[in-house]
């Protein structure tokens, strides 16, 4: 192949991949302004308006195994709950679980506990206690296994699973 043709490919290939680095970080961009808007309307108590925000940021995720895709649904699912709609919050936490679960970080991750305690409240909510206990305990034993006792939501998760 000529030196000028290889060159060409080369910026080609270059160029390619600066737009697919740049479109990967707008769209994390609009994904986090996404995010941080429904968690102030959220905080507002504006829940209507956070759940219209939270389904656009789970959306703007994308439909992939990442980190972005866990946040965003556990918050919606936060969202749900605070609606009284505990039954389709149970399915965002579900899948956020799932995603979770598949990782390797999983124990690692300071945000799986919380993420358990959160579905596990939604469980108890409609009345499945056998469920939510499961998930208490296991929120409970990671916090206690990572030297977390003084997390403020190891001792919500506390107080919820002696609720039950």
């Amino acid at each position: 192949m000529p030196t000028r043709t290889r060159a060409i490919l080369f910026l080609c290939c270059a160029l390619t991949a600066n737009a697919v680095a740049f479109a990967a970080s707008d769209e994390l961009e609009r994904w986090d302004a996404k995010r941080k808007a429904s968690n102030a309307a959220y905080t507002a108590h504006n829940y209507a308006e956070a759940e219209r925000l939270g389904r656009e940021a789970l959306a703007l995720a994308g439909s992939g195994d990442n980190a972005r895709a866990v946040a965003s649904a556990n918050e919606l699912g936060l969202i749900l709950s605070a609606e009284a709609k505990y039954n389709e919050a149970i399915g965002h936490f579900q899948h956020a679980l799932v995603i979770e679960e598949r990782s390797e970080y999983v124990q690692k991750d300071p945000n799986y506990p919380a993420l358990c305690s959160n579905f596990a409240v939604a469980l108890a909510a409609v009345g499945r206690t056998k469920e939510a206990e499961k998930q208490f305990r296991r929120a409970i034993e990671i916090w206690q296994s990572g030297d977390n006792v003084a997390h403020p939501r190891y001792a919500a998760a506390l107080m919820n699973y002696a609720l039950l």
